[in-house]
């Protein structure tokens, strides 16, 4: 199991969205002992009334410099949309 990561990559000759897989993994020692990584939960958001909390994962991350760039691109969508 893994998740992948979205980052915006700014290059000499415009940007780049760079897509990185993160692998989980599973391991046994000699002792006996074992070890099994799986996603972390960070931030949880919770609202009187909202139906769901909100949590941050490690299986929803963007990069901040991508998570600006869609935001942007949507509210120019909105006023190029309304014009």
């Amino acid at each position: 199991m893994g998740y992948y990561v979205l980052e915006l990559e700014k290059l000499e000759s415009g940007i780049e969205v760079k897509c990185t897989l993160h692998l989980y993994y599973q391991a046994t020692c000699a002792c006996g002992h074992h070890t099994r990584e799986k996603p972390l939960v960070g931030y949880v958001s919770q609202v009187e009334g909202r139906n769901k909390d909100l949590s941050l994962q490690e299986y929803e991350l963007v990069d901040p410099m991508l998570a600006t760039f869609i935001a942007s691109l949507a509210i120019m969508h909105l006023i190029l949309d309304v014009s």
